[in-house]
């Protein structure tokens, strides 16, 4: 009978094994791969979307999107001699295979790296397969996760893009520049009439107390140094009146986005609209309706800040770029303003 020998491993051999393999699907072009991706993630978002609520179900892609392009940035950063700029740079080409993008570069150092993107092969192909609106999600959702995951000393700034409509892409990198908050005011419109019955919800206008509480609240934040550089509000007549009256008070004039979507909103609508903000405005003001607004202000801080009428909030978010807010709580609640405890 043959004598059974008992077979062993060498020492580290199971750790190598359950190694996952290397990820080389990039060598394919990463247009190519985008491609594949969305062949198979539409038809299954889609699907997933009509069980689950398709809101529910894109923003759980989109965490998962960018936890992996964190992920991709960290082993990128490992397989290169170094995690700098000029080792940043020199691996766009695999974005670039096969005419996938043009970018014009204008400037390159040790500490910055900027380019535009002229033509984006990625836009063309999210809108030849008839799913545009999942070219932001697939793609563009990944550049500030993965810039974090090569390097977190290096600052992305990025105010728009092809995919959702401008003329070209603006990258900006900056090796060391610190981290920059972001800062939420929350507002909601000031205390409205109900004398006539005749008017709809949406068109009423401020009482004689919401006109005196609007300019109040526009008075206190000049006072304190923290005017907004862009204001987003519904386009219900109280919000338009309590915007007017504010901004007249307080000096701001800056640009107002008048969006239907925020009337009587949930949070996601205010967050898919702060998402869009220009990554410039460091500081973005939203005007709106309860319950939303109370709800939006929770979901962000994991804090209940009451909001009656004409009532401020003042939040520190701590994401870089607008377009990274989420649903999850990544700010803290700073200041509540109230009119009547400020008049009291």
């Amino acid at each position: 009978m043959a004598k059974r020998v008992k077979q062993t491993s060498a020492p580290g051999a199971q750790e190598q094994e359950s190694q996952p393999p290397p990820d080389r699907l990039n060598d394919i072009g990463v247009l190519t791969r985008r491609e594949i991706e969305a062949r198979i993630l539409a038809p299954l978002l889609a699907e997933l979307g009509n069980e689950f609520g398709s809101e529910r179900v894109l923003e759980i892609a989109r965490q998962a999107i960018i936890h992996i392009a964190q992920q991709q940035g960290a082993q990128l950063a490992a397989s290169l001699p170094g995690n700098g700029l000029e080792h940043f740079s020199a691996v766009l080409d695999a974005w670039k295979k096969g005419d996938a993008m043009q970018i014009q570069v204008l400037e390159q150092t040790p500490q910055r790296f900027s380019f535009n993107v002229t033509r984006c092969g990625y836009a063309e192909l999210y809108q030849a397969l008839g799913i545009p609106e999942l070219g932001t999600l697939l793609s563009c959702n990944r550049d500030f996760s993965l810039i974090a995951g090569f390097n977190p000393q290096v600052h992305l700034t990025r105010t728009q893009t092809i995919m959702e409509g401008a003329p070209f892409c603006d990258f900006r990198y900056v090796l060391g520049e610190e981290k920059k908050m972001k800062t939420l005011l929350v507002m909601r419109h000031a205390k409205s009439s109900w004398e006539d019955a005749d008017i709809s919800d949406h068109d009423r206008p401020l009482n004689k107390r919401g006109k005196k509480d609007a300019p109040m609240m526009g008075k206190l934040l000049k006072k304190q140094g923290i005017l907004p550089d862009l204001i987003i509000s519904s386009t219900a007549k109280r919000a338009r009146d309590t915007v007017e009256l504010f901004s007249e008070e307080c000096g701001y004039h800056a640009d107002v986005i008048w969006d239907e979507s925020l009337y009587a909103a949930e949070p996601v609508a205010y967050i898919d609209a702060l998402r869009h903000a220009p990554d410039e405005a460091g500081t973005v003001m939203v005007v709106g309706h309860n319950p939303g607004l109370e709800e939006l202000v929770a979901m962000l801080t994991d804090e209940w800040a009451r909001l009656p009428t004409a009532a401020m909030v003042e939040v520190s978010l701590d994401i870089p770029a607008w377009s990274e807010l989420g649903y999850e709580p990544v700010g803290k609640l700073l200041n509540v303003w109230r009119p009547k405890e400020l008049a009291g």
